[in-house]
């Protein structure tokens, strides 16, 4: 079995970015830069999850990538379709093993050894990973074409990064008004970026790019109000939320000045990107600018890796 056509199958540079929203969501929960056997397990459980959406979306697509992108992994025939399913579901049930050992590991961490079972069972991580895999593929076999799609895929990017609040069961259930607005934004950043790249390989609409576009302004706006206010106007925090803004706006209006599909290619790997500094800029908020550095270190495999295969 080749290596590559499995690693473009499941988009390796973006699995760095689900990483992003566990390395974000635990230490927002511990308030400090801490690594855990619960947070390795959440860790593959993202990732794994991550990677049998991806497959199950290819899957879907075969047929339009035979006309669109027919030297991708399956319409290549490189990677057959009863062994993408087979990989996919493997995937699945071992994020699923890995999801129980986060369950295992962050319950018994706060239980007696007579309550640890009852505990594993009652922790919110058991509702989530089914939750995050059933909204998958909703997204992937359902919405994604719909209206309902960008709203589908922004509700698993917030699922994801819930589940890596609930590594830590004690915090998990203490959603304030700034959590709750950082949650909503983080929505609305993924929401908008998938509607502002749906016809990524034809040509664009100015006015959906438009809208797309101000949903993530909007979205950039609310978390930098949020995070820089929360973290005392930190200089890391500020000027890390200010550079992804100013980034962001400048590579949005020229596709939105010239959408060809290689301007928007480039603004869909740049959107995505953005999704790790933007759980760099929450990490750096409640944990200090070590966590913001240690969750932005996470965008040199998404670089390395996405010169060697495609991440959209």
């Amino acid at each position: 079995m080749k290596l590559r056509p499995w690693l473009q199958l499941i988009r390796l540079p973006n699995l760095f970015t689900a990483a992003a929203d566990i390395f974000a969501g635990y230490w927002l929960a511990t308030q400090r830069v801490a690594i855990s056997p619960q947070f390795i397990a959440g860790l593959i459980t993202s990732m794994g999850l991550y990677a049998a959406g991806i497959i199950f979306n290819d899957i879907h697509d075969v047929e339009i990538d035979r006309a669109e992108r027919p030297a991708r992994p399956l319409p290549s025939g490189r990677i057959s379709i009863r062994s993408a399913w087979r990989g996919a579901i493997t995937i699945v049930v071992l994020s699923l093993a890995a999801a129980l050992a986060a369950a295992h590991l962050s319950s018994c961490s706060i239980a007696t050894k007579q309550t640890c079972p009852l505990a594993i069972v009652n922790s919110p991580i058991v509702y989530l990973w089914p939750a995050l895999l059933v909204t998958i593929l909703l997204y992937d076999f359902a919405l994604k074409a719909t209206i309902l799609g960008p709203i589908a895929m922004g509700a698993c990017r917030i699922l994801n990064f819930t589940l890596g609040l609930a590594l830590v069961p004690d915090r998990f259930t203490q959603f304030s008004l700034p959590l709750i607005l950082v949650l909503a934004a983080f929505w609305l950043y993924v929401a908008s970026l998938t509607y502002f790249g749906r016809d990524e390989a034809g040509q664009s609409s100015r006015g959906r790019l438009t809208l797309g576009f101000i949903g993530i302004l909007l979205s950039l706006l609310v978390l930098g109000a949020v995070c820089i206010t929360e973290s005392d106007f930190n200089a890391f925090t500020s000027i890390l939320w200010l550079a992804l803004l100013i980034h962001l706006f400048r590579v949005c209006r020229r596709v939105i000045r010239t959408p060809s599909p290689a301007f928007m290619q480039y603004a869909m790997k740049t959107l995505i990107l953005g999704i790790v500094v933007f759980d760099a800029v929450i990490a750096s908020t409640a944990a200090g600018w070590t966590a913001g550095l240690c969750v932005l270190a996470l965008l040199l495999p998404t670089i390395i890796f996405g010169r060697w295969l495609y991440s959209t």
